[in-house]
């Protein structure tokens, strides 16, 4: 499978962006944490002098059909990849790894940084894991942390701080509250 990048183009391509994330939830085992509210946080509750999308690249195949995404990160050192499965599961994963590496490496040549960094990385994903590998990545990273919680065991009450209390939004009426 050939996979051609082209840039992020805006509103119009994030359907295609939300739609590879969550083709994840159809593989067995979702590769990805991400949350589509995740998408839509990173891409527009940003600060105007550091738009996400200047580095966002959408991956079409030889039909023009969108495939995958490449979001790279360089004040985070960090890349992303997120595909459809077909893709997922396919050599063609390592060329989009490889690639993302090289445009980060380019684009932080002039930083002290000494490490690149993959994010949203299931543990059993064996698949993603060996491709990692053959792009020079290797677990342990001390910025990586998998938690988990037994479902057997239940979760604790939620405790709200004295003098607080939780309830739901007021709608329209406090929307300027809530974005300030």
């Amino acid at each position: 499978m050939i996979l051609t990048p082209r840039p992020y183009h805006g509103i119009e391509d994030f359907e295609h962006l939300d739609a590879i994330l969550a083709s994840a939830g159809q593989v067995g085992g979702c590769p990805y944490y991400v949350h589509p509210g995740d998408l839509r946080w990173w891409l527009f509750y940003t600060f105007p002098e550091d738009p996400p999308w200047a580095n966002l690249h959408l991956w079409q195949d030889a039909h023009g059909r969108p495939c995958a995404w490449t979001l790279l990160s360089p004040q985070e050192a960090a890349l992303d990849v997120f595909c459809l499965p077909e893709v997922h599961h396919s050599p063609a994963l390592e060329r989009l790894l490889s690639w993302g590496v090289e445009r980060l490496k380019d684009l932080l040549r002039q930083s002290d940084e000494t490490r690149l960094y993959k994010w949203w990385n299931h543990p059993q994903d064996a698949f993603l894991q060996n491709a990692l590998s053959a792009c020079g990545f290797a677990p342990g990273d001390e910025r990586s942390v998998v938690l988990a919680h037994p479902l057997e065991n239940p979760l604790p009450e939620a405790a709200v701080p004295a003098g607080f209390t939780l309830r739901v939004s007021r709608g329209l009426a406090e929307v300027e509250r809530r974005a300030a």
